[in-house]
């Protein structure tokens, strides 16, 4: 047998491998990058809570600090809830994002208001007021994870339903969308109102569950988890890669 070169198909082939090589090598780099987020991500879960305001502080600055265990005190504003879908072990229902109003004596560049997702609960507890020993009153230090509002992208973000503040119904967590909410004094009375654009809307608390008393919501059931198959990824478009080379050299192989 003799090995003749096809130009045209020598050509396509070059470009083929090169890309095919090209897209196995990011994703190796992929791999590192997703392995160096999950060890970060895991160093921070064990640290011990920081101020919210610190934390804040390092984000604004361009620190990563999602999943940082925060603290912050302040008051919940219970009659302004947000439900949010989600499941919780196989079952429907939505997370409640309640305003915290701060009050905190020296709290640093604290907001007026930050929102605090408390925890699931299943849809037949969404109105408040079937979960009475779940509604906190008075002054109380939430402690929990930094996190970014949620901005689906992709497949994510076309199938997602739209949202129905009139139903108190929305299927993205993002505080930004809230709304607006009011200014309490320490009587029970609304003193003004703050504008959502003026609250601290661009981050919220995963709340841990521990400043609630009653058994829903059920904080602490913030899933940290990646999916990692970046290294099946690069195997994929590497064995194309030789699958592409033994179907050119089968091709440029001619019997005598």
């Amino acid at each position: 047998m003799t090995f003749r070169i096809k130009p045209v198909l020598t050509l396509v082939t070059i470009a083929g491998l090169g890309i095919l090589i090209a897209l196995g090598t990011w994703q190796l780099q992929r791999l590192e990058w997703k392995r160096d987020l999950i060890q970060s991500v895991e160093t921070r879960l064990d640290q011990q809570p920081v101020a919210y305001g610190i934390a804040r502080d390092r984000q604004a600055l361009g620190e990563t600090m999602t999943y940082t265990p925060v603290a912050i005190s302040g008051t919940y504003l219970h009659d302004h809830e947000r439900h949010v879908f989600g499941t919780y072990e196989g079952e429907p229902g939505w997370n409640v994002f309640t305003p915290l109003q701060v009050t905190a004596p020296g709290a640093r560049n604290a907001p007026r208001h930050i929102w605090v997702n408390r925890g699931f609960v299943p849809d037949r507890l969404k109105d408040p007021a079937s979960r009475p020993d779940g509604l906190v009153a008075g002054f109380v230090t939430v402690t929990g994870l930094f996190r970014m509002p949620e901005e689906p992208a992709g497949v994510a973000g076309m199938v997602s339903a739209p949202s129905n503040p009139e139903g108190n119904q929305w299927y993205v967590r993002d505080s930004r969308l809230f709304g607006d909410v009011p200014v309490v004094n320490e009587g029970g009375e609304t003193t003004g109102t703050v504008l959502n654009e003026d609250a601290d809307t661009g981050y919220y608390i995963d709340s841990s569950g521990a400043e609630n008393p009653g058994s829903w919501p059920r904080g602490g059931t913030t899933r940290v988890t990646f999916t990692n198959r970046h290294l099946e990824y690069a195997w994929t478009w590497f064995g194309l890669a030789g699958a592409l080379l033994a179907v050119y050299t089968m091709a440029a192989l001619k019997r005598d």
